[in-house]
């Protein structure tokens, strides 16, 4: 059984629609998906941190996100997984919601287009295939003086221990915390502008801690 699960796990890294096929069985698992993560607030509130605007939410998944949206602002939540959207519609028209526009799409090719004051990722960016290319659509999209924050858990600098442990996240979690922030925005035309550790990190010796990241377009 363990081999036939592990043998699936590495099934699901050679499938095209890995990342999607695993989002939506999470998705169907309303509670397990609705739970805190770890410095969603924190992120939220730097993301408002320059008043309101229109904003960007990449990977919302079902619904957690909601809490922290603000009725003065307008937001455009993209999610790759068909389940987790319909979730989160229930929940934007269970609470009246009209600032929230829901669209499905992958931000590695984003189906918008237009200005936003900012985007936020929580834990996204690391289950992507291309976080390069996903920084590199998002980028043209933020106005002078807007950001991008990022909720991630990413190292300092690549380790042997680290990319060793990242073999074992890619496989469970389809994950890759082995690369740090300054290596993946390389060529973006955005830089790297702040770095704010949680108060409570997921701190292991081998997994780096989540931090708050501020990204912000080149002049």
């Amino acid at each position: 059984m363990f081999i036939f699960c592990r043998l699936s796990r590495f099934g699901m890294l050679l499938n095209p629609h890995r990342i999607r096929n695993r989002y939506d069985a999470l998705g169907r698992k309303f509670r397990r998906m609705m739970d805190p993560l770890p410095g969603l607030e924190a992120a939220f509130a730097t993301l408002h941190s320059r008043g309101p605007g229109r904003f960007l939410d990449i990977g919302p998944g079902p619904g957690r996100h909601l809490q922290y949206y603000r009725d003065e602002n307008h937001y455009v939540a993209i999610d790759l997984s068909q389940v987790a959207l319909r979730q989160l519609k229930r929940l934007r028209r269970h609470r009246e919601m009209d600032n929230v526009a829901i669209v499905q799409g992958d931000v590695q090719a984003l189906p918008i287009e237009g200005i936003f004051d900012g985007a936020i990722m929580a834990y996204t960016l690391t289950a992507l295939e291309r976080p390069q290319a996903a920084l590199q659509q998002l980028a043209p999209l933020i106005r002078p003086g807007g950001h991008i924050v990022i909720l991630d858990a990413l190292p300092d600098r690549r380790t042997l221990l680290r990319t060793a442990a990242n073999i074992y996240t890619r496989l469970v979690n389809l994950a890759d915390t082995s690369t740090p922030i300054e290596s993946i925005v390389k060529g973006t035309l955005l830089d790297v502008t702040a770095k704010e550790p949680l108060e409570h990190p997921w701190i292991t010796l081998i997994l780096p801690p989540a931090r708050v990241y501020t990204l912000e377009p080149q002049p």
